[in-house]
């Protein structure tokens, strides 16, 4: 896997502005939710496998912290993104002035052992929500649980608005010298 490329094809994503559109954004969250609701016997496997996490930790811990933030996310991101009327300075009189948040580009997002589900696909949806894309790369240390991620992003994004680069060590350390 050419890590260089897939960071400048989600650059090139970024770059046609399709990631400030709201629905998509949304829809996409959306499709997370789903997936993690249809899949939620395969997560709870992994974290077994992986962390010896019973069913109802994976639960509690993981999956329902997840699906919580999906439906937080999609409860207010229509506000989130309102731009924000401010005062405008006299010197300006004539003008108006707001407030308008930007999304950043590519962000990385790199998920430890001990929450490997959670801490992976939570900061991605607050990555999507914000407008922005995401390279994720899970915990080398969590197999199972990686494979499930992966999974989860492929099924749900196109590979320049997410992608899951899994790997050891040196998978990290290409992601971390890239300019994000």
């Amino acid at each position: 896997m050419d890590l260089e490329k897939i960071f400048n094809d989600q650059k090139t994503y970024y770059d046609t502005l399709m990631t400030r559109d709201v629905s998509l954004r949304i829809d996409a969250i959306k499709r997370v939710k789903l997936w993690i609701k249809d899949h939620m016997d395969l997560i709870e496997d992994a974290l077994e496998k992986d962390l010896g996490k019973s069913r109802g930790e994976s639960y509690m811990t993981e999956i329902g912290l997840t699906l919580e933030a999906c439906t937080y996310t999609l409860k207010n991101i229509k506000k989130w993104v309102k731009k924000e009327k401010e005062k405008t300075p006299l010197h300006q009189f004539f003008s108006r002035s707001y407030t308008i948040y930007e999304p950043y580009g590519v962000t990385l997002i790199i998920s430890p052992w001990n929450y490997p589900f959670l801490l992976a696909i939570e900061p991605l949806i607050g990555t999507i929500a914000a407008g922005n894309c995401a390279i994720v790369k899970p915990s080398e240390q969590t197999p199972h649980t990686s494979a499930i991620v992966a999974q989860l992003i492929d099924t749900c994004f196109d590979k320049g608005h997410a992608y899951c680069a899994e790997g050891g060590l040196e998978v990290s350390k290409e992601l971390v010298n890239l300019p994000f």
